[in-house]
């Protein structure tokens, strides 16, 4: 397929300025039919300016055949028809498609007859040969500007470049998107049926009227971060500095003063002894400054600031066309696991106390299952009171261990809080494991009574031979 390009430039303009010439596109009807709008095209690629659009007599009687289809070109003829109205009734020849950038046009020129030279050799009575012989006979009469015919369809290119007329194939990136299909429209008019049956049901809607735009309810707890043990000795050691200990023990020098009533006093300062300044020294301003560093490693405790109490205000609205009748709400609040202490059990310190509970836990256990188990420490109420001390026992040690990890870092709570955590659940664990044990005991022995009574007669039992 050959196609002919040709851009024209103004050289009569001052120099160094280059300026595009008109250009006269002769429109094919696929250019109304199969691509985008004439406005939403990108009529700066032609590099022509301005553009002209001849809507001639051949394509105007093949629009008018779209005006009674059911296609989507229906809607395309209708347009082109309305602008030929407008055309017609303000007696106009042109219509604006676009002011600048380049200036598009769309012109009627119906009146324009096929180039006769070509008659021989085209079949004006075929639309698309007709056009072509249109084109020639307006590129025969162009003076300072270009004709070409606009068209995307092949046979008529090849045919115009077959006789030496003028053409342009439209770019195929401008062609309007592929019609929807059967199976797309179907699909599309079922969603619509289901939103108009879903509209006809009760249609409920909450929305908290306390929450932002984004639906979210801000909650802030101001919860003191104790300082970090690099925080203590950069703030102990400023302290240090502004406050640092004395070297100088010289007593300040004797004054005297005379009162009113000609009384003289003498005040004379002794000097510090050796331990005095030695106590000084190495006890008291170290111990001062020890104090300073616990009270700032505990500044956080009961600086904490509980959030105010949060709102919620609830609206409810049925925005379907039916009643809700007995309509049910159910809100559903999901918390977070609660933790002792933030961050603890990240810690090493938090992981050496849960290996710890670990293990006392299975100690308890096995201790419990001994002690049902042996057979030589006393009655069943002995036990019974054995594993009571055991579980007390266990408890108290775990409550123990538990505030002594928390307590250097301000997180110990009150001591009761950790009994209730630790003494119910060890005496849980030792009532389960004494009965575990007992049902053991329980189904040993008969096992073993029923594997005793079983058993064969001993030699000196059987009767000698011959009785």
């Amino acid at each position: 397929m050959l196609e002919r390009r040709s851009f024209g430039y103004d050289i009569s303009s001052p120099a160094g300025i280059v300026k595009p010439m008109e250009l006269h596109l002769v429109a094919d009807t696929n250019l109304f039919f199969e691509f985008k709008p004439l406005e939403h095209l990108l009529w700066s690629e032609l590099a022509a300016d301005p553009i002209i659009i001849v809507l001639t007599k051949p394509v105007v009687d093949e629009i008018d055949k779209h005006k009674k289809s059911t296609g989507r070109t229906r809607d395309r003829a209708i347009d082109i028809f309305n602008r030929l109205r407008a055309m017609l009734t303000s007696g106009a020849t042109e219509a604006v498609i676009q002011d600048s950038g380049p200036r598009v046009m769309l012109r009627r020129m119906t009146s324009v007859r096929p180039d006769p030279k070509l008659e021989d050799h085209l079949d004006y009575g075929k639309p698309d040969e007709k056009l072509v012989g249109i084109v020639a006979t307006l590129a025969g009469q162009a003076a300072g500007y270009d004709v070409k015919l606009f068209t995307d369809d092949a046979g008529a290119a090849g045919t115009a470049a077959d006789f030496g007329v003028p053409f342009q194939l439209i770019d195929p990136g401008w062609r309007r998107p592929p019609a929807e299909s059967t199976e797309a429209k179907q699909l599309k008019e079922a969603k619509k049926d289901l939103a108009m049956y879903r509209s006809l049901e009760p249609r409920i809607v909450i929305r908290c009227e306390t929450a932002d735009a984004d639906g979210v309810v801000t909650v802030v707890d101001k919860v003191a971060k104790p300082l970090a043990e690099l925080e203590v000795d950069a703030l102990s050691e400023a302290l240090r500095a502004k406050h640092p200990a004395r070297a100088d023990f010289s007593p300040p020098p004797t004054s005297t003063s005379t009162d009113v009533w000609g009384e003289t006093k003498t005040i004379e300062y002794s000097p510090q002894s050796d331990d005095e300044v030695a106590n000084y020294r190495d006890v008291r301003y170290p111990a001062w400054i020890e104090t300073c560093r616990q009270s700032l490693r505990g500044l956080h405790v009961g600086r904490d600031e509980a959030a105010p109490l949060v709102l919620l205000r609830w609206a409810m609205s049925n925005d379907g066309s039916r009643p809700a009748k007995d309509a049910a709400v159910v809100f559903t609040y999901v918390a977070n696991k609660a933790r002792f202490t933030s961050g603890f059990l990240d810690s090493g310190l938090g992981v050496a106390f849960t290996a710890g509970y670990v293990c006392l836990q299975i100690l308890v256990v096995l201790a419990c299952i001994s002690l049902i188990c042996s057979k030589t420490l006393g009655t069943r109420i002995a036990k019974a009171i054995i594993l009571v001390v055991i579980g007390i026992m266990s408890g108290w040690a775990l409550a123990g261990l538990h505030h002594v990890v928390h307590a250097p870092h301000g997180q110990a709570n009150v001591w009761h809080t950790y009994l209730i955590l630790y003494f119910l659940p060890m005496m849980s664990l030792v009532a389960a494991s004494g009965v575990c044990a007992e049902l053991l005991v329980v189904i040993c022995d008969h096992l073993y009574e029923k594997v005793a009574a079983r058993r064969l007669p001993a030699t000196s039992d059987l009767p000698p031979v011959g009785a």
